[in-house]
């Protein structure tokens, strides 16, 4: 009961901060230095994200366990990429690595042609903040914000001044078609309307890279279709790099790239036809 409460209050202070800081404009909102925030570039046509040799391992007591096994593995600027694989397979741990979010054991990481492997803690956040927006199946909505000031939130964490946030998050929900629910908290809105506030927040910092976490599993077929048209259009438009992490070939079949993850190894697709395929071959390509 203890940590519930403590939970609640948390949740109930960072609201306060964030609706403080875009309604003030002031504090945390103010930018810094007038700096906006540096996205990732990749040099000379290299990929925007490589991993070499990534290996994950994780102790328990005397007992070692080898997640990731020597990963290789490029995602170039502009790309749409799905990584396929089923449960303990090690999506979620090749995920956090991919997103700076953990270190490999052994192996390199590099982000538009930097090693991140050696940065301290502070550079990984700093990178990770300029140039990775994430979108998780389980949405990850404040539920204290509206969906404007869930939007504007990594724009406020950059030191953005509070009105630039408010009009960027307002212009990225209507890109994703929310424009008219911005004032609606995510209780009020149905799972695929909280899925495009989700999207819209990962893309409202302009990052080179989104990843992408089972992000149509919570959701029913033809909402799912949705988001991933919402997604294709987002990739076409704005030339941002997404990974799609996902265990259904449906989902990987929208991509124009495909990998699957066997054991901790990245092998070659299986029974994923590209996203140019018609539909009769995407389809038949399940079988």
């Amino acid at each position: 009961m203890n940590v519930l409460a403590t939970a609640r209050r948390q949740a109930a202070r960072g609201a306060r901060m964030v609706r403080t800081a875009l309604h003030a404009g002031s504090g945390l909102a103010r930018r810094k230095g007038g700096q906006r925030s540096r996205q990732a570039a990749p040099i000379d046509g290299g990929p925007l994200l490589r991993l070499s040799g990534v290996v994950k391992r994780y102790a328990i007591g005397p007992v070692e366990t080898e997640v990731l096994r020597g990963v290789d593995l490029d995602v170039g600027a502009g790309g749409l990429l799905s990584i396929m694989g089923e449960s303990g397979s090690g999506k979620s741990t090749l995920l956090n690595i991919m997103g700076l979010l953990d270190r490999p054991t052994a192996g390199s990481i590099q982000v538009a042609g930097r090693n991140v492997s050696a940065m301290s803690d502070d550079e990984l956040s700093d990178t990770r903040n300029q140039s990775i927006g994430f979108v998780f199946q389980a949405f990850r909505l404040l539920p204290r914000l509206t969906a404007l000031e869930n939007v504007a939130l990594p724009l406020t964490y950059q030191g953005i001044d509070g009105v630039e946030a408010r009009e960027r998050a307002q212009g990225m929900l209507r890109k994703v078609a929310m424009g008219n629910r911005s004032d609606h908290r995510p209780d009020q809105l149905s799972g695929g309307q909280q899925q495009r506030v989700a999207i819209a927040r990962a893309l409202v910092a302009s990052p080179a890279l989104v990843l992408a976490d089972e992000p149509t599993g919570a959701l029913d077929p033809n909402t799912g279709r949705e988001i991933m048209q919402l997604f294709r259009e987002l990739n076409e438009s704005d030339g941002i790099a997404v990974v799609i992490i996902t265990h259904d070939r449906a989902v990987a079949r929208q991509c124009a790239e495909n990998v699957d993850l066997v054991d901790g190894r990245i092998t070659a697709a299986g029974g994923v036809a590209p996203a140019s395929a018609s539909p009769e071959t995407a389809e038949g390509a399940g079988e």
